[in-house]
């Protein structure tokens, strides 16, 4: 991506799959509250972008009514666009998460070539680990729950928080002992 900080946020995400499917010392609520902080800012960059738009137009209105309703208009444009940004965000994070678990599942099976993202290939668990393609077919499963979860409007953090904590039970158990 030409964007740094979007890069920088799909790496977390990345970053904290790896970590629910391999650490024993996993933090469902820290790696929810990172996830939550990111769509937090994506929304303020939103906010803002919208903020300097309406600062913009403001100069060039005199009367005091029309600056009143421009600046209603925009407040309310600001707000809708920084909680679009803010949803969008969640919803990528859940699907990088899955990402992730897709690749897991390819190498689990051997099948290398369909990985999604070779810059982590390196962080997957061994392709010999026992039970590693069923655990990665039930995170899968955890992550489609969520992402449904998350168009029917349900609470972003207690969905995002469950998601970790199911990605967490569902490690295999060899890749905790990989992992130590």
């Amino acid at each position: 991506s030409g964007d740094p900080v979007a890069a920088a946020r799909r790496r977390t995400y990345l970053e904290l799959a790896r970590a629910a499917s391999q650490d024993e010392g996993f933090d469902a609520g820290a790696a929810c509250a990172a996830v939550l902080a990111a769509s937090g800012q994506r929304a303020k960059a939103e906010a803002d972008v919208v903020g300097r738009e309406r600062d913009a137009r403001l100069e060039s209105v005199d009367d005091s009514k029309d600056e009143k309703a421009l600046r209603k208009r925009y407040e309310d444009r600001a707000k809708r666009e920084a909680r679009r940004a803010e949803w969008d965000e969640l919803r990528l994070a859940v699907d990088t998460v899955g990402l992730w678990y897709h690749d897991l599942l390819a190498s689990a099976l051997g099948a290398a070539d369909a990985v999604i993202n070779p810059d982590m290939a390196d962080a997957l668990p061994a392709v010999a680990a026992p039970g590693a393609a069923g655990s990665a077919q039930r995170a899968l499963d955890a992550v489609a729950d969520v992402r449904r979860s998350l168009e029917l409007n349900v609470h972003p953090a207690l969905a995002v928080e469950a998601l970790f904590h199911r990605l967490a039970a569902v490690r295999a158990p060899a890749a905790e002992g990989a992992a130590a």
